[in-house]
C-alpha cells in the first residue's frame, strides 16, 4: 500500500519552529519515519550517524578513533557528539525546525542539546520514542543497508549488535527518562507496516504539539 503523506505541511508562523526528537529502540524504524516527517513538516533533518560517517570519510584520525568504539557497537564519545551537533545546529536557519533522527542517545547529551536549543530561542520541542521487541529489532538490523548505498554497516556485525544492545540500548532507555522531563513525550509502537507506523507518528505529533500551545 502506498504511503499517504501531505507534502510540506505548514507550521503556523506564530508557533514555528517546531523541533522533533525521534528516538527509540535499536531497529525501530527511526530513519524510515524521519524521511517522511522531514518532508511532511519541512524540517531540517539532523542524522548524527550520517554526519559522523561523512566526517570519517574526511578525517582519518577520527575514523581510526571511532573504529575502536562505534564500529564495535559502543556509543560515540560525548566530545565527538558535542562538536558535531553544535556545529550543525548553528548552520540551520532560525526559521526552520529541526528533526533529530535517532538522538541524542545519552542523558548528558540530551541536556546539552536542550541548552543549545534554548540558547537559540528554539523553545518548541517534542519527543517521540519508537519501540519494537528485541527479536524484531535484530531481524531488521541484520537486513538493513549501510550509509552511501554500501552493504551492511560495520556496526551491524553480530558482535557489534550484541554490544549495541548492551551499551547503546541501555543508554537510550536512560535518556528516555530525561526526555520525559524536558519535552512533551510519547511512546509509539514501531510494529506494523510503514504506513501504519507513520499514521501513529503523525497523530502523536499533532497531539504533542497541542501541549506546547
Amino acid at each position: 500500500m502506498a504511503l499517504r503523506t501531505r507534502k510540506n505541511t505548514k507550521i503556523s508562523p506564530a508557533h514555528a519552529p517546531l523541533n522533533i526528537f525521534l528516538v527509540g529502540d535499536l531497529g525501530a524504524g527511526k530513519a524510515t519515519q524521519s524521511a517522511f516527517i522531514k518532508r511532511e513538516f519541512g524540517l531540517h533533518e539532523f542524522d548524527f550517524g550520517l554526519e559522523q560517517a561523512l566526517l570519517r570519510k574526511k578525517d582519518r584520525a577520527l575514523d581510526a578513533f571511532l573504529k575502536k568504539t562505534v564500529d564495535i557497537g559502543k556509543l560515540t564519545p560525548t566530545k565527538v557528539y558535542r562538536a558535531v551537533v553544535s556545529a550543525a545546529i548553528q548552520k540551520i536557519k532560525p526559521s526552520q525546525g529541526i528533526l533529530f533522527d535517532g538522538g541524542p542517545r545519552m542523558p548528558g547529551e540530551v541536556r546539552m542539546v536542550s541548552k543549545l536549543l534554548a540558547k537559540q530561542k528554539r523553545t518548541r520541542s517534542i519527543c517521540i520514542y519508537l519501540t519494537v521487541p528485541k527479536a524484531e529489532a535484530i531481524r531488521r538490523i541484520q537486513s538493513r543497508q549501510g550509509y552511501f548505498g554500501t552493504g551492511k554497516r560495520v556496526d551491524d556485525s553480530p558482535q557489534a549488535i550484541y554490544n549495541r544492545f548492551k551499551y547503546v540500548q541501555a543508554s537510550v532507555r536512560q535518556a528516555r527518562e530525561v526526555y520525559k522531563t524536558l519535552y512533551p513525550f510519547a511512546v509509539v509502537s514501531g510494529l506494523g507496516t510503514v504506513e501504519q507506523v507513520h499514521e501513529r507518528v503523525l497523530k502523536t505529533i499533532k497531539r504533542l504539539e497541542k501541549k506546547l500551545d
